[in-house]
């Protein structure tokens, strides 16, 4: 099981910040904490690595500590995209948050 964790740090523009997790990084490293700081009305999108021939896929729903600060706008494995999974979180309030991610076998 992986799990990703993204602590946000919302204050308030109309931005996207790109957090991707390097394929070829993936099987090191079993955990990853990005710090972002965003605006009310940014989007977040997560972009993790993903093998789904293995048997492992991203758990639909990720965990947000504070939903009044961040929503999940949308999850999706795109497929042809070379492992590659996205996540989109869009930044509701002024506030911190903290989001996980897991990635095990169904």
């Amino acid at each position: 099981m992986l799990l990703v964790g993204v602590t946000l740090l919302i204050a308030c523009t109309g931005r996207t910040a790109l957090l991707e997790m390097p394929c070829d990084l993936f099987e090191e490293d079993q955990h990853y904490t990005w710090e972002v700081a965003v605006s009310a009305g940014d989007s977040v999108v997560v972009r993790p690595c993903t093998d789904p021939t293995t048997g492992f896929a991203w758990k639909a729903l990720a965990e947000i500590g504070n939903p009044s600060v961040l929503e999940q706008a949308r999850n999706q494995n795109v497929v042809g995209s070379a492992g590659r999974a996205v996540w989109t979180f869009k930044a509701l309030s002024k506030g911190t948050t903290r989001v996980s991610m897991e990635y095990g076998r169904p």
